[in-house]
């Protein structure tokens, strides 16, 4: 997404946690994250079996993956 509207990642992030960030998922520009594979098998290696979603606005950021994220 970082080549759409949304915009690139904040470069201070960078700075803040540079493995995390160089480690990121490249999202596509879908609204609900699980519906990008690179996304959805990042997070299903991880292992966990519960997620802290947060976004900048609940109705459209987080709504959408929130139950679509659910095991």
């Amino acid at each position: 997404m970082e080549d759409h509207a949304q915009g690139p990642l904040l470069p201070e992030f960078a700075a803040i946690a540079p493995r995390e960030y160089e480690g990121r998922i490249r999202r596509v520009g879908a609204v609900d994250a699980m519906d990008d594979p690179a996304f959805a098998a990042a997070v299903k290696a991880t292992g966990h079996r519960n997620l802290i979603i947060a976004g900048v606005t609940i109705g459209v950021c987080t709504v959408s993956s929130s139950p679509s994220s659910a095991p």
